[in-house]
């Protein structure tokens, strides 16, 4: 009855499914995610254009015992009370935030249909607890493959907003602000190799990354290329040195130990390349011939300045 009555005064209902699971077939045909999910109103879809919002709205969500969300019109925001948000008719798009999934949006429509709430079917993030068990006899579980992409130019510094797959096999999984990434295999996945495909975002280049080993059943990892070293002045830490790999776009900086590590663009084939420090106070040295392995992290020998 509780439910019934919440369902006939929500201004949208959600139903939240954890895709994973529901592949799986393990735990019913409407499995319900692992933790909360926070919603929140992010643009209105008119005639099929976005239009986002000036800031995203919290909404204030309550749960039924039949595991849907329901909102009853009320917005929150950091710092500051509830409120009531009145929304005309129309179409909204609705993302949903965990940190055990993907981030995933969703057009709900306004007024609500009781028998049509806005589905949201969550795939794992890179957090998520997958389990150890198989779905075939004597299977060996899921294959995982784990990642994460970096920029060249900043070594703190992440992609999001990258599409990963291997296709016809895998899941597939857009990186956030932290450049983390999981692709899922099935339970039957045979041992590798594989090629991952990154798709770029706003037209940007799809690359393929061929020879990825899988070992079935367990949580494998690769590395992405890189290059790391030690830059001294006088023997001491070179703090502040940039150093840069001829030809390549971008640079990394010194630490306040010498140390560096640059990270190179994914799809590197490997070979060759000539490495160049820079003190600040303008000195250079650079080496050449530095092999690298793709999908290492290759060292390079210590730079060193009078």
């Amino acid at each position: 009855m509780v439910e019934q009555l919440r369902m006939r005064e929500a201004v949208m209902v959600f139903d939240p499914v954890d895709g994973f699971t529901a592949r799986r077939n393990v735990a019913g045909p409407h499995p319900r995610p692992i933790g909360t999910i926070t919603y929140r109103l992010v643009a209105r879809s008119q005639g099929g254009i976005r239009s986002d919002l000036d800031a995203p709205l919290n909404l204030v969500t309550t749960g039924t015992p039949s595991g849907y969300d329901v909102w009853l019109g009320l917005v929150s925001a950091p710092g500051t009370s509830r409120r009531s948000a009145g929304l005309a008719d129309g179409d909204y798009i609705v993302e949903a935030i965990s940190p055990l999934y993907q981030r995933l949006e969703v057009t709900v429509t306004v007024p609500l249909d009781p028998c049509s709430p806005g589905q949201f079917e969550l795939e794992p993030g890179y957090d998520y607890p997958f389990p150890r068990t198989s779905t075939l006899s004597m299977g060996r579980g899921p294959t995982l493959l784990r990642g994460t992409i970096h920029r060249n130019d900043n070594n703190t510094s992440a992609l999001a907003g990258i599409t990963l797959e291997v296709p016809g096999q895998s899941s597939s999984y857009q990186t956030d602000s932290t450049g983390r990434w999981v692709l899922v295999f099935p339970d039957s996945q045979p041992a590798g190799p594989v090629t991952v495909r990154f798709t770029f975002p706003a037209g940007g280049p799809v690359l393929a990354v061929p020879g990825i080993a899988l070992v079935p059943g367990a949580s494998n990892a690769i590395q992405q290329t890189a290059l790391y070293g030690q830059a001294l002045a006088a023997d001491q830490p070179a703090r502040g040195c940039t150093v840069e790999v001829l030809g390549r776009a971008g640079q990394a900086l010194a630490d306040a130990t010498g140390a560096w590590l640059y990270y190179l663009d994914l799809g590197e084939p490997g070979g060759q390349v000539a490495v160049r420090a820079t003190l600040p106070d303008g000195r250079t040295a650079t080496q050449g011939n530095v092999p690298v392995q793709p999908l290492e992290a290759n060292r390079v020998p210590t730079f060193r300045f009078p």
